[in-house]
């Protein structure tokens, strides 16, 4: 109970309705909501005489299924979809818009003002407006949204100006909202967006559930407790969410917290000791504390600021740290630095310029976007040049006031212009405000201009912090100890930048806060060594202070995941032994100035996947759900330093594209579960599929079965089944292609950057390494889609190739490359491999490519789809289940040379392949062609190259250790039957 509780959410139910207006009336339970509707439609004979006698008893039978959730949903839902039906759209809008109308008498205040004042955001399943009516009568500010705003609660979430209330069942402002049936419900179900909103509010705030005891049976509740406790295996010890209840209900409530992983809460023995309980909540959480000393901060009596306290609406202030300065002459003091960044208030005591000073590139693209994403919500934008001034008649005669004129490219010359359209707007409406962009050299004419003007008030916010600024904060926690000051700025700026950490004042504000409790003598800078860069970050988290202070939000987090990527980039380090892991808790243990178990903090880094110990025990290595995804988290970073962007887009790509093959862990928090059914359902399918290989193997390399005719045994999957597996793919497929392409488009040079370091990296395993090769492979290749000549983006992709292979396969220090350099060279192929700096040809890296296609076939499979020509003879995405089909396609549409080059290799070089490796590539090829026939070999494949495919994968049998296990049994029997049954007539028959 001692945690922060400004990230809470509190969701109320009809309890707190009940509460208010009393436990009577409709709105106080859904029971009762449904029998006053049920009453309604008998009064007026809506109701056949048999649906009524139906109802009837159901609602008598509810008691007795007090403890059977599901039931009792189901049982509510169907009522509630026969009284809707006999009803009418129209007619219940008008009839719940009167039983829940707000012209009810409250009767209670205590549960709704401390539900009010408690710091944090409200979801509601209530339909009335209780809650914004008692925020009105106190004159707090406030916002209310339905299930249906999704976009406007994202943006408001991010700001958190005023107190958010979200209707998550709708409201009776908005009757179109409400859900009430069970269609309505499904529609709910269905939405994507409100399904995110609600689980990255589950994942980011602690849960407090006050007054749905019973409403947990709520059909949209059950699915999404569900759907979150069973995607993040959330435990009931593990749980940050809360059941408040009622002394005697806590055994009646225990089966239902269970269900939902909630943790119970005590409130007291009587309804109106909650009230209480909530308070005392609030009275003993740290808000207060930050709070008084966020406003020492900024209070303390500097030369040119002023307090706070002078603004007439200190909440104008977006940020928890803003200055008001005296004058905008003051802006003079800040010219030397090489970023002032966004300044932004919405109000103040007198027009407010928003001045914005950066370097000049980009600086109207920066505006522009800014003024249309944080200022249209609450002002008419005008955009300006320097020629529409001269339109201040026109301008004030048509304006929709309040109103900010974005005055673009400002230019110094047109001073007499913007003079008299000042003097004419100021005669107009003085709420008007005025976004005006400069580069850093006008600042101080600008401030002149602006002082001439009788602008005397300016509000300047830094989103990026300077060693200025760290200096003065400094000031503010140790005012008489100059020492203390140098010494605590030093490392606040220190652990900043060397550690990558988000540049704002809230991270400035959360290190002074840590340090000013510590010893500072006795600390140094948290990035003390290299190794300590790349793992502090993750573990801070889990062992400062219970996370009270240093509790980072949602996208510090995701912002530190990349950073850390950066870092693992530059160090070149991956894997790390025992000793160097403990060495590493131990230096943090030292520079936080804390005693902690070192082996605890491995295994709780270990539990949360965030290190993964090897097989011997003794080594560890990063394991962010997969190593692949490291590099998307690098290429996050690369997107953040490139285009300033938070790297978001990024994270639904994670999340769509994690097929949780092989021990891939789904671990990104703000998950959608539709994705996950999807995901669940294509896992299901595949491992049927597996089980179908294993019989179809048993066929294939069974002597006894051979003697047989092949199709009666083999038991491939249904046409329905197969569908439903492409289908899969194809939806997941879909979600990721816009952000798949945001990836594939970055810089080519960075992309190899970042891929060559883990190919070289000891931490890998060799097909994990040819894994990442063609990941980026597919990358490369991208980036020919946007040439239309069919000629020129072949030479292309055949350039791209060749370059990829330069850089890709030059030095190599690990073993087993080399040996595979030396067998290639000591065979005499066509390898220019003598040493290590010589590079592979093109057909061998292609045979490369081909072998480790089938040992990622389900982490690539929709990259190899980009490998497709965009002919109208290619497959469409999702026809192709695996990458063999997408491979094969590639290899003929290249010609005789590409597939008959890689075909000698492979067979040349089989010896360096493990037999393990080809018997499964020979396994996934037989069963994608008896599985899968209608996708693999379609088009001009199944007509024009039948004799190739068989030839070429003849030779590739001969190459598996099954094959030459067998091959005395009745001479070359597997061959002849295996694959020469595999002829025109049953590829154009059954197959």
């Amino acid at each position: 109970m001692e945690t922060i509780f400004d990230n809470a959410c509190y969701l109320i139910g009809a309890g707190v309705s009940a509460a208010a207006l009393g436990p009577d009336t409709p709105c106080s339970s859904w029971g009762n909501l449904i029998e006053e509707c049920f009453s309604y439609c008998k009064d007026r004979d809506l109701l056949k005489e048999e649906q009524s006698a139906e109802i009837e008893a159901d609602i008598s039978s509810l008691g007795k299924l007090n403890s059977d959730v599901s039931s009792i949903a189901d049982m509510l839902t169907s009522i509630a979809n026969t009284l809707f039906n006999a009803m009418g759209k129209t007619r219940f809008a008008n009839w719940i818009q009167g039983v829940c109308a707000d012209d009810y008498q409250i009767k209670n205040f205590s549960l709704l003002d401390a539900l009010i004042n408690a710091p944090g955001i409200i979801l509601t399943t209530n339909f009335d407006l209780l809650i914004e009516k008692r925020c009105m009568d106190r004159g707090i500010n406030y916002t209310s949204f339905t299930w249906k705003d999704s976009r406007d609660i994202q943006r408001a979430l991010k700001r958190r100006d005023n107190k958010i209330i979200i209707h998550i069942h709708g409201s009776i402002q908005r009757p179109e909202s409400i859900i009430f049936t069970g269609d309505q419900y499904n529609e709910l179900s269905q939405s994507i967006a409100n399904d995110r909103i609600f689980q990255s509010i589950m994942t980011t705030y602690r849960l407090y559930i006050v007054g749905t005891g019973n409403g947990l049976r709520d059909l949209d509740f059950s699915r999404q407790f569900k759907d979150f406790t069973s995607i993040f295996n959330v435990s009931t010890s593990e749980s940050e969410s809360y059941l408040l209840c009622k002394s005697d209900s806590v055994e009646e409530l225990q089966d239902i917290a269970n269900q939902y992983s909630l943790k119970l809460i005590d409130f007291g023995e009587k309804y109106e000791d909650l009230p209480i309980f909530i308070e005392g909540i609030n009275s003993r959480n740290k808000f207060s504390e930050k709070k008084k000393e966020l406003e020492y901060l900024i209070n303390q009596d500097f030369s040119n600021y002023k307090e706070i306290s002078q603004v007439e609406d200190t909440k104008a202030l977006i940020m928890p740290m803003g200055f008001c300065l005296k004058n905008p002459s003051d802006l003079f003091e800040s010219s030397s630095h090489e970023r002032l960044g966004v300044s932004y208030v919405e109000q103040s005591s007198k027009r407010v310029f928003f001045l914005v000073a950066e370097r000049e590139s980009g600086l109207t693209t920066g505006l522009r976007k800014f003024a249309l994403e944080f200022i249209s919500d609450n002002f008419f934008v005008h955009f300006l040049n320097k020629n529409e001034l001269d339109r201040v008649d026109l301008l004030s005669e048509n304006c929709i006031h309040p109103c900010v004129f974005f005055i673009d490219n400002f230019a110094l010359d047109s001073v007499r212009k913007f003079k008299a359209f000042c003097k004419k707007m100021n005669g107009v409406n003085s709420k008007d405000k005025f976004l005006i962009g400069c580069d850093m050299r006008s600042c101080k004419k600008m401030s002149n201009l602006l002082r001439e003007q009788d602008i005397d008030n300016c509000v300047l916010y830094l989103d990026k912090v300077r060693k200025h600024d760290i200096d003065l904060c400094a000031k503010a926690y140790f005012p008489e100890n100059i020492y203390m000051q140098k010494k605590s700025s030093d490392l606040v700026f220190q652990t900043i930048a060397n550690m990558n950490l988000p540049r704002t004042y809230s991270t400035v504000q959360k290190l002074f806060v840590y340090f000013k409790r510590k010893d500072l003598n006795g600390v140094e800078d948290l990035s003390q060594s290299a190794l300590l860069q790349q793992y502090c970050h993750v573990t801070l988290e889990i062992i400062v202070d219970s996370g009270e202070y240093m509790q980072f939000t949602t996208e510090d987090l995701e912002q530190i995941l990349a950073s850390l990527a950066k870092k693992m980039v530059e160090n070149k380090k991956i894997s790390l032994t025992e000793t160097e892991a403990e060495s590493i808790i131990f230096n943090l243990s030292k520079a936080l100035g804390m005693d902690f178990d070192a082996r605890k903090i491995i295994d709780e880094l270990c539990k949360r996947q965030i290190l993964a110990r090897k097989a011997s025990d003794v080594e560890y290595c990063i394991c962010f759900a997969h190593l692949s995804y490291l590099l998307l988290y690098a290429a996050i970073y690369i997107n953040i330093e490139k285009d300033e962007d938070d790297g978001s887009f990024f994270y639904d790509y994670l999340l769509n594209d994690a097929l949780a093959f092989n021990n891939v862990l789904i671990t990104y928090s703000e998950i959608n579960s539709r994705s996950i059914k999807i995901l669940k359902k294509s896992l299901e399918i595949y491992e049927d599929t597996k089980r179908k290989n294993e019989e179809l193997k048993n066929v294939i390399y069974s002597p006894i079965s051979m003697a047989t005719n092949i199709e009666d045994d083999v038991k491939s999957l249904t046409k329905n089944e197969a569908l439903e597996l492409n289908n899969a793919h194809n939806d997941l497929y879909n979600k990721s292609e816009e952000v798949a392409n945001e990836f594939f488009h970055a810089e080519i040079d960075e992309d190899r950057y970042a891929a060559n370091i883990y190919v070289d990296s000891n931490g890998l395993s060799p097909s994990e390494q040819w894994g990442i090769a063609l990941h980026f492979l597919s990358s490369v290749l991208k980036q020919s889609d946007h040439i239309s000549n069919v000629k020129m983006r072949v030479q292309a992709i055949n350039e791209t190739l060749q370059g990829w292979g330069n850089y890709f396969f030059l030095a190599r220090r690990d073993e087993n490359f080399a040996s595979i350099q030396k067998d290639i060279s000591d065979n005499d192929s066509q390898s220019s491999v003598s040493d290590s700096k010589n590079l592979y040809s093109i057909q061998e890296e292609m045979t490369w490519i081909f072998y480790c296609t089938f040992l990622y076939e389900f982490l690539c499979s929709k990259r190899l789809c980009r490998l497709i020509s965009g002919s109208d003879t290619a497959p469409k995405d999702g026809e192709i289940p695996y990458s063999l089909s997408a491979f094969l396609f590639l290899l003929f549409e290249r010609g005789d040379n590409w597939y008959s080059k890689a075909k000698m290799i492979l067979k040349k070089e089989s010896l360096i392949f493990s037999q393990d490796s080809i018997n499964y590539f020979v396994q996934q090829m037989l069963t994608t062609m008896y599985c899968y026939p209608e996708s693999a070999f379609s088009g001009p494949i199944l007509g024009k190259d039948l004799t190739y495919i068989r030839d070429l994968y003849g030779d590739i049998f001969e190459c598996s250790s099954l094959y030459k296990k067998n091959k005395g049994y009745r001479g070359a029997f597997l061959k002849g039957v295996a694959l020469n049954n595999l002829d025109i007539r049953k590829m154009k028959g059954k197959l």
